[in-house]
């Protein structure tokens, strides 16, 4: 019986004990990677991956119209709806680490590098691999936007409270020194309705 290079014989000659010793290995020309197995794993785990990203795609869209629309409860559910996904496509990142370990021996391999690590990728692999780069460009663009967008309305949102509550915007980085230039504007709470 051969299992992964070892091989294990049970002989009359080997007594009681069945002995076990290392069979011959593949040679690199017909191992894992150079498989039709490999590539297809391969494939599955990229594309499982961008679709994961696409989803994440979708999910920061959703903010996207949450911010613009002032709903926190959306923009609070998506969060919690991406950190769910981030998850799931940790786990499918481990699986592609665990195929590029079988294939050509490094877990942390860069997928534009298999070609100069001696795997020749076949048409699909090929066309998986670049689906996913592009995926993942369009999500850090994306995701590179969401961060503007929400930091201009977390500035917009204080502005708006400053002036709810009659108070000038803190500047110099002197919120506490009761300078002048620190002292709250004339015709404070002039916004507030004073008969609550």
């Amino acid at each position: 019986m051969n299992l992964a290079g070892l091989t294990l014989t049970l002989s009359p000659e080997a007594g009681p004990h069945p002995s076990l010793e290392l069979g011959p290995q593949p040679s690199p020309e017909v191992g894992l990677h150079a498989s039709s197995d490999w590539s297809s794993r391969m494939e599955g785990a990229l594309e499982t991956e961008r679709g994961l990203l696409e989803r994440l795609e979708g999910i920061l869209a959703v903010q996207r119209r949450a911010v613009e629309e002032d709903d926190l409860a959306v923009l609070e559910e998506e969060t919690h709806a991406a950190r769910r996904v981030l998850r799931t496509l940790s786990e499918a990142r481990r699986r592609r680490a665990a195929l590029l370990e079988l294939g050509v021996g490094d877990p942390e391999a860069a997928l534009e590098a298999l070609e100069e690590l001696g795997v020749t990728p076949g048409p699909r692999l090929i066309q998986a691999r670049r689906k996913l780069r592009e995926t993942a460009q369009r999500l850090a663009l994306a995701l590179a936007f969401n961060r503007t967008l929400i930091s201009r309305a977390e500035r917009s949102a204080d502005r708006q409270v400053r002036t709810l509550l009659g108070g000038a915007p803190v500047t110099g980085g002197r919120p506490y020194a009761g300078s002048g230039e620190d002292r709250v504007s004339p015709g404070n709470g002039t916004y507030l309705n004073r008969q609550v």
